[in-house]
């Protein structure tokens, strides 16, 4: 999908693994953007949900008039529905119970939502799901203190993508920063355009044991900080060396 761009070919369902801070929150944002869209994608966490799946249900899939006490009199569609052909990122769903996991597994069978209490026909709801997982155990139902993940929402996904640590993935440094600049673009008081070839050597040269993508994206907020304040539309190495 991304070697291609043709991110609206298909409805991809991604499943992203990796280690926490590898940039999985960023990579949601980035395909996004190469649907056209110039918003974050749908963002859920998943343990938000952890005994309150009605919540769950109710907030997603919506429900009809008079099904939700406490809810809008005329009932709601739900974020799916108001989020058709964008991203909606499932945020850390190696931590979903089986309540939830189930909610999930016949959704991604047809893309079909139902509100509560909604007695007609499904609505088809083509979104672009993007699921993340720092569990590498996902599969293993012996993993001490892990739920469960089942086998059959697993094999839905139709790209699995591991995501290797920022450390050893040097050579996608630019992809990376690119991402970084095209969301610094989208702020409305955006000033840095580029980064300099000094300054993308220094980043390179540095490991993120510490804090991985998150490391590099503190780094990126603090340099774009200094570089407006100079009155610069580029990055340079002193941006990240202070």
């Amino acid at each position: 999908v991304l070697a291609t761009g043709n991110v609206t070919d298909r409805i991809p369902k991604l499943l992203l693994l990796g280690e926490t801070g590898v940039g999985k929150t960023l990579l949601a944002r980035y395909l996004q953007l190469r649907c056209g869209f110039d918003k974050n994608p749908l963002h859920v966490s998943i343990p938000e949900f952890l005994g309150k799946e009605d919540m769950f249900e109710y907030k997603l899939f919506g429900y009809a008039a008079g099904n939700y006490t406490g809810g809008k009199p005329e009932g709601d569609h739900g974020l799916l529905l108001e989020n058709v052909c964008r991203v909606v990122f499932l945020d850390e769903i190696g931590e979903a119970n089986a309540e939830l996991q189930a909610k999930l597994l016949t959704f991604l069978d047809h893309f079909e939502v139902r509100p509560r209490g909604w007695n007609k026909d499904p609505f088809y709801c083509p979104v672009m799901i993007v699921a993340a997982t720092n569990r590498t155990d996902l599969l293993d139902k012996n993993a001490k203190g892990q739920r469960v993940f089942r086998n059959d929402l697993y094999r839905r996904f139709t790209d699995i993508l591991p995501i290797p640590p920022l450390r050893e993935r040097k050579q996608d440094f630019e992809f990376i920063l690119d991402c970084l600049l095209q969301r610094e673009s989208m702020n409305p008081n955006a000033f840095v355009q580029e980064i300099g070839a000094e300054a993308l050597t220094e980043l390179k040269a540095r490991d993120y044991k510490d804090g991985n993508f998150r490391e590099l994206e503190d780094l990126f907020r603090k340099a774009c900080r200094l570089a407006h304040r100079d009155d610069r539309p580029y990055l340079i190495k002193a941006d990240f060396e202070k």
